[in-house]
């Protein structure tokens, strides 16, 4: 990890993710919603009506194939542009988040879509934020399985070989 990106993390003190990288949750809305009933939320649960991190990825790594049941809302702030890699449908789709000519600076993901993340620049980083709502919970959140994966989308094999840490 290069000195800027150190530099950040020590500045908003982020924590290793799970899934990759590092994060600081910035906000947690004092409003609660309930769930029940909505898309991907399997039983009656009460969650912030958003959630938002900074969340920073090293070149020298990923963020692993998973999915949540909320909507995440992602937003470039600093450092090289990421590319977002998204299953829908099936499909692999790429998406480069950055400030340059056919980049964006937001990005939506919606709910239930596998998803992961790789800075574009193996020597540097990607600081980005993500709002999520409804609010982020550890409950929602699927780490992808190299073994289910492939039997699910095989014909995307390669990808999922490169962006996943569990068999």
């Amino acid at each position: 990890m290069n000195e800027t990106a150190k530099a950040f993390v020590e500045q908003y003190s982020m924590q290793p993710h799970p899934e990759g990288g590092f994060y600081k949750e910035t906000w947690r809305s004092k409003i609660t919603i309930n769930t029940e009933g909505m898309g991907g939320f399997s039983s009656r649960a009460n969650r912030n009506l958003f959630t938002s991190i900074l969340f920073l990825l090293p070149g020298d790594t990923f963020s692993a194939l998973h999915r949540i049941r909320s909507e995440e809302l992602w937003n470039y702030h600093a450092g090289d542009p990421v590319v977002i890699y998204e299953i829908i449908d099936g499909q692999w789709k790429e998406t480069l988040l950055g400030p340059g000519p056919g980049q964006s600076l937001q990005h939506v993901v919606m709910p239930g879509i596998w998803f992961a993340s790789r800075c574009s620049n193996p020597e540097g980083f990607s600081l980005c934020g993500c709002v999520v709502s409804p609010g982020f919970n550890f409950e929602d959140f699927e780490m992808g399985s190299n073994k289910q994966l492939i039997h699910d989308f095989p014909d995307l094999e390669r990808y999922i070989n490169w962006l996943t840490r569990l068999p």
